[in-house]
């Protein structure tokens, strides 16, 4: 499975799908993916979609407490 890679845009506020796919294990993957919200955060602090998005991820990993901690961010 190959995922499209997501950006943060500043100049429009929002994250945009970037052209090009990731490669690599899953693992490799999803920490791409992770850093890429991360950015987003350190990019808009108030940005509430990265902050959910990185909520789910790691529900899905089974990381409760961390997906609860960017869920309370995320509202």
């Amino acid at each position: 499975t190959k995922y499209i890679a997501l950006r943060y845009n500043p100049e429009v506020g929002e994250i945009g799908i970037k052209k090009n796919l990731i490669d690599g294990t899953e693992t490799t993957r999803l920490a791409n993916i992770i850093s890429m919200y991360r950015e987003t955060i350190d990019a808009d602090p108030k940005h509430a979609g990265a902050y959910l998005n990185l909520g789910t991820i790691y529900y899905n990993q089974g990381k409760f407490n961390h997906a609860i901690m960017f869920y309370k961010k995320a509202i």
